[in-house]
């Protein structure tokens, strides 16, 4: 295992596609996840979140969660719209209490794996000891302006072609979140082994190669001493090819949803799991911390009146 006194010899400044993608459900991404945690756990690599990526995934986090039960009930209810054509009551009652039961599956199933992932990584992400987040300045802003004034790709084109349907181009975020991972490792090149700035898509830093900087954007990546990956995974597989450090795999997923592991809101009838969504609170009458359930649909919060001394003494 590597060792944790020393300092952390890899930076990873990270897309906000690549955080995003960490918990989709259309994406495989559960051992990338679980190594990510590992390495951070282990003092293997530190996380910078330039402040664009901190406001676009505080955003994508919520809107994810939200699309993804809104599409689910909206599925679930075009099956229920068929229960009109069985012609005895117990069948159609039948029929609509297996749906119902779907659909509560189906958004355990998403809250408390993909949907859990991301409350994972954001712990990571709010805290300080794993995660620098650094904000703009004037040196930022100076270069994404001189950019933007010269129309410079990848991040700014014109199109002036007579009936073409190619639009111009102004990638004013994508510029503000590579220069800010340009600044971050100018400053911190001496802190660590290597800085890698990684993206998931294959064009907003690039040209004609996928797996390599624009032209326009090398000698910044020179000068910064960073190195460019458009995959987590590869920069992980460099880091770690033996895989030592990854996090434990969550315990089954059969018996992490089932219903004994649930109980439910007063405040809004939503699901509360009494493992995921409990949390350690301090307050005058707990000093020591008491354990608060707290609904991920509404927030309100479960008293329990219990503390850890409870619990194992």
């Amino acid at each position: 295992m590597y060792n944790q006194s020393q300092l952390i010899p890899n930076a990873l400044i990270l897309d906000t596609n690549v955080l995003v993608y960490l918990f989709d459900p259309d994406r495989e991404q559960d051992e990338v996840f679980r190594r990510l945690l590992g390495l951070l756990m282990d003092r293997r690599v530190k996380l910078v979140i330039p402040e664009q990526v901190k406001k676009e995934w505080d955003k994508h986090k919520q809107e994810r969660n939200e699309q993804y039960l809104k599409e689910t009930k909206k599925s679930i209810q075009k099956h229920k719209d068929l229960a009109s054509h069985f012609d005895l009551q117990k069948e159609k009652d039948d029929f609509l209490a297996r749906l119902d039961q779907l659909e509560v599956m189906a958004i355990r199933q998403y809250r408390y794996t993909h949907g859990l992932r991301a409350r994972n990584l954001n712990d990571f992400i709010e805290n300080e000891y794993y995660t620098d987040i650094p904000t703009r300045d004037s040196n930022i802003d100076q270069n994404v302006v001189n950019m933007s004034l010269e129309r410079e790709a990848p991040f700014f084109t014109n199109n002036n072609e007579k009936g073409s349907k190619k639009a111009s181009k102004n990638e004013m975020a994508d510029a503000i979140i590579f220069f800010t991972a340009y600044e971050y490792a100018k400053t911190n090149e001496r802190e660590f082994e290597n800085i890698y700035f990684i993206t998931e898509n294959d064009k907003d830093f690039t040209g004609n190669n996928s797996a390599e900087l624009h032209d326009n954007l090398k000698c910044f990546a020179e000068e910064a001493g960073f190195i460019f990956y458009n995959n987590l995974k590869r920069v992980l597989d460099l880091i770690d090819p033996e895989k030592e450090s990854v996090f434990p795999e969550q315990t089954d997923i059969k018996e992490h949803l089932h219903g004994r592991n649930f109980t439910s809101c007063s405040n809004c009838d939503d699901e509360i799991h009494i493992n995921a969504d409990c949390y350690t609170i301090t307050s005058g009458r707990y000093p020591e911390g008491e354990y608060v359930l707290i609904c991920p649909n509404c927030s309100h919060k479960v008293h329990t009146g219990e503390t850890y001394h409870d619990r194992y003494n």
